[in-house]
């Protein structure tokens, strides 16, 4: 709704589940993580991750409105046979930020070369690279890795 409110509708218990109050605006873009977990992105400048029920499992304040969120598994660099669980988005068409779930403290937050243009789509792959697509036609790929 325009006052960040959301509703999720339960088809096994045939039941809508409101999750209230997580945003005071409205509600910009969102994503599913396989587990029935829930991200949610505002025009607050600020994102919110939930389970089914509607419980609230984090909350941040960013620097920008998100947008084109999306949950991918991003190898270890400790340990490449650990993966993490991250939470991706684009801040004001023109910051990266990669939350990630095990260390949610400390993001990773990259920005581009104003001359790329802004940030149109992007693609994980392979578990530690990143596709990007920008406004000015170019690409770039990226490794989360060493």
């Amino acid at each position: 709704t325009k006052k960040g409110n959301l509703f999720i509708y339960d088809r096994k218990a045939s039941k809508k589940v409101p999750i209230l109050g997580k945003h005071t605006k409205s509600i910009i873009c969102g994503c599913w993580q396989d587990d029935n977990i829930i991200a949610c992105g505002s025009e607050d400048n600020t994102f919110s991750i939930s389970d089914l029920k509607g419980t609230t499992l984090f909350e941040k304040t960013l620097k920008g409105k998100p947008s084109l969120m999306k949950f991918a598994l991003m190898v270890d660099q400790n340990n490449p046979e650990n993966k993490n669980q991250v939470l991706s988005m684009v801040l004001n068409h023109r910051y990266f930020y990669i939350h990630n779930m095990d260390n949610p403290e400390n993001p990773l937050e990259l920005v581009f070369q104003e001359e790329y243009g802004n940030i149109v789509s992007y693609e994980w792959y392979n578990e530690n690279h990143i596709l990007f697509g920008f406004s000015n036609g170019n690409f770039i790929v990226m490794s989360t890795g060493n």
